[in-house]
């Protein structure tokens, strides 16, 4: 069949819990916290159609980011540097690790929350 597919979250905030919701058209994972250094990783098989998307809403503190964690594109894959998308939440924004160059990437900024 389809190769599998994974995505990783890890907390690398400074001492700070990570909380996340990650969603497909098919599931939601709910509500999750990861402590510091923690990590939580999901592995699925992309559809015929192209079509698999997983997108998560992130916060800590006062900050709040939402944005695709997997989409089945080549474009997508090759940030990725593969099957495996591994984001890393730091204080200064959301990173993706290339898995061949080993290198982190900033993605996303956090916005504030409007109190």
């Amino acid at each position: 069949g389809l190769t599998r597919d994974y995505v990783r979250i890890v907390n690398n905030l400074n001492n700070q819990q990570l909380q996340y919701q990650c969603k497909s058209k098919d599931d939601d994972f709910g509500l999750r916290s990861l402590p510091p250094n923690g990590e939580y990783e999901w592995g699925f098989r992309v559809n015929l159609w192209g079509s698999t998307l997983y997108f998560c809403n992130f916060w800590y503190l006062d900050n709040h980011a939402v944005f695709d964690v997997f989409r089945d594109t080549l474009d997508f894959l090759y940030e990725c540097g593969g099957a495996h998308c591994i984001w890393k939440a730091k204080e200064d924004g959301i990173y993706l690790f290339h898995i061949q160059t080993k290198e982190d990437k900033k993605m996303h900024d956090w916005e504030k929350i409007k109190a």
